[in-house]
């Protein structure tokens, strides 16, 4: 276990984690970052030069070091299944092929199949996925989603509060330059307003979770504004 700080961003997949991932390059350098993406149990992937780890990885790397603070953005449910499924369409048609956009594009399927599918790696896109990511692997542990963020999180960010997110962890960890533009936005979606409200009231259904976990997290970050801007 190393005893200096390391921050770690748990990056939760269309929440606006790429845009933050420029910014928190912008605080560290190069080879004080490791990107990890799913479980890593070899330690060799991080040393006494590590300072920030980053990447689509659930809570649990705490243990690495003695001193360590967690990130993460949230998002509207609704809006984070529909961008999934369209980023998945979009990254197939510029040649960044993922098993699940295939399957969407081969099989013709549209957003209600998306839904509907219930292969393991559809249900965890469409279900409570900020709930999975949040307590650590599992879907339906809300209870321990908010016992995470409570004990070792600094800060839990919202999309769509994304400037106000970004200066409360300027704020809180010292940051230096957040300036960023948008990046890995989901081009040729439907608005909210567009989308068929069969489909919403499905997406609302199946993340029933994710929805309660979304609004504990913004009323708390509306609350911790409020209290420093008074």
């Amino acid at each position: 276990m190393y005893t200096h700080e390391v921050l770690i961003f748990m990056h939760i997949p269309k929440t606006a984690g790429t845009s933050l991932s420029l910014v928190l390059k912008k605080q560290f350098k190069p080879h004080e970052i490791v990107r990890v993406d799913g479980p890593v149990k070899d330690t060799k992937y991080f040393n006494a030069q590590t300072k920030c780890i980053m990447g689509h990885h659930v809570f649990g790397y705490h243990k690495i070091s003695s001193k360590e603070r967690y990130i993460t953005m949230l998002r509207d449910p609704v809006d984070r299944v529909i961008s999934s499924y369209y980023h998945h369409i979009e990254r197939v048609k510029r040649g960044w092929e993922t098993d699940i956009g295939s399957k969407i594009i081969n099989e013709n399927m549209d957003l209600q199949d998306f839904l509907n599918c219930k292969e393991s790696r559809f249900k965890l896109e469409t279900e409570n996925l900020m709930v999975h990511y949040c307590s650590g692997g599992s879907s339906t542990d809300l209870t321990k989603a908010k016992e995470n963020l409570e004990k070792y999180f600094v800060v839990i960010g919202i999309n769509e509060m994304f400037d106000e997110s970004l200066k409360l962890m300027q704020k809180k960890l010292n940051w230096n330059d957040i300036s960023y533009k948008n990046a890995n936005i989901t081009k040729n979606r439907p608005k909210l307003s567009e989308v068929p409200k069969n489909i919403i009231q499905k997406i609302n259904e199946m993340n029933s979770l994710d929805l309660q976990l979304y609004s504990w997290v913004k009323k708390k970050l509306e609350d911790e504004l409020n209290n420093i801007n008074n």
